[in-house]
């Protein structure tokens, strides 16, 4: 491997940088990868160029398959990668991907693109334009069109790809923008499905009230830990995350919420928060009843109401107050959330999006139903 290869494969056997990528329907497994890697101090990477281990979980279709290579293919080396399919086998998967990214696993770590390996589909490389079907490589750009601005001057629409590979990421979600200088012009979000699209269950599907109650909590915690990682309070969203961790390994209720007080005080006071998130895709409720939202007032009001509406139901679970009903029509609110994007910047964009945070996995098992 060479000293300059040994020196690196010893500094990522201390601290990893995974990049986890799920298909829809795996958000078991997933919790179980991110929370190894949290015990373990493992950093989740940002984007490719941070990343040295590839962690697929679930089983991906064809579409979000391909667009995992095609993210393979931008890993710099040493690197390796691995599937889990299997919560229970999540720590076993992670560790002996680590032992091919040091060497220690009898295996020499992936070289990378720039040794010759680990190009894919063609051997598009990392640019990510030009892409055969037509999306682009994960925050890539693809051909610029000319359109007119409001001032009637000639100004590039740049057609590009939010998704399906992101870090703080909805599984396998797509959102297909056209944006004229910095601002979202259109968008257009889809989900790409998992290879078994009929054996997607939704995450708090489950009968027992006990068990229901603890998973909606931690579908709370969930999407709050990606919205406040994306708008950049990280702190809090390690806080969250650790607390999701906590209720799925089962801590008793009552000591999850003496946790989610301080955690929920925290948020509640942080000027900066609000700031990052105040008047950011302002849903009315009657637009939202217009949309064919069964309960608008879930999801009505801005980025701020609906983090605050989270820590609200949160707090009520873990004082023990009842599973809520059926969360509003995810496929409408996926919807909803797409054309709050047009008119804003990328950066607010993506604090929209995290803000509603749709389930790919409810709008998958409803595609199938339907």
């Amino acid at each position: 491997m060479g000293l300059t290869g040994d020196l690196l494969a010893r500094w990522a056997a201390r601290r990893p940088h995974p990049l986890v990528v799920a298909a829809p329907g795996a958000t078991v497994a997933r919790l179980a990868v991110e929370a190894h890697a949290d015990r373990g101090g493992w950093p989740l990477a940002p984007s490719p160029a941070d990343a040295d281990l590839l962690v697929v979980v679930g089983e991906p279709g064809s579409e979000l398959a391909a667009a995992v290579e095609r993210v393979w293919a931008q890993f710099p080396g040493p690197r390796a990668r691995a599937r889990v399919t299997d919560p229970a086998g999540a720590a076993s998967a992670l560790h002996a991907a680590v032992a091919r990214l040091t060497g220690t696993g009898g295996e020499p770590a992936d070289p990378g693109p720039e040794a010759g390996g680990g190009q894919h589909d063609g051997g598009s490389g990392s640019s990510g334009h030009g892409d055969h079907d037509g999306m682009s490589m994960p925050g890539g750009l693809m051909m610029a069109e000319r359109a007119e601005d409001r001032d009637g001057l000639k100004l590039d629409v740049l057609h590009l790809a939010l998704g399906p590979v992101l870090a703080d990421w909805p599984a396998g979600l797509v959102v297909e923008l056209a944006v004229q200088g910095d601002v979202v012009q259109s968008a257009d979000a889809r989900v790409l499905p998992p290879a078994d699209p009929a054996a997607v269950r939704p995450y708090p599907d489950v009968d027992h009230p006990e068990l229901r109650r603890r998973r909606q909590a931690v579908a709370h915690l969930d999407a709050l830990g990606r919205l406040w990682a994306v708008v950049g309070w990280p702190a809090g969203a390690v806080a969250a995350r650790r607390l999701r961790d906590a209720l799925v390994d089962h801590v008793p209720l009552a000591t999850a919420y003496a946790g989610f007080r301080a955690l929920d005080r925290r948020a509640r006071r942080s000027r900066a928060l609000r700031r990052a998130t105040d008047g950011l895709g302002v849903l009315p409720e009657v637009t939202a009843g217009r949309a064919g939202l069964a309960d608008p007032a879930a999801v009505c009001g801005d980025a701020t109401d609906r983090w605050r509406r989270r820590l609200a139901e949160t707090y009520r679970l873990l004082a023990g107050g009842e599973p809520a009903a059926p969360e509003p029509d995810a496929a409408a609110v996926l919807a909803v959330a797409a054309r709050l994007t047009v008119g804003l910047d990328l950066a607010a964009a993506r604090v929209v999006l995290a803000s509603f945070d749709p389930d790919p996995d409810a709008v998958v098992a409803a595609g199938v139903r339907s």
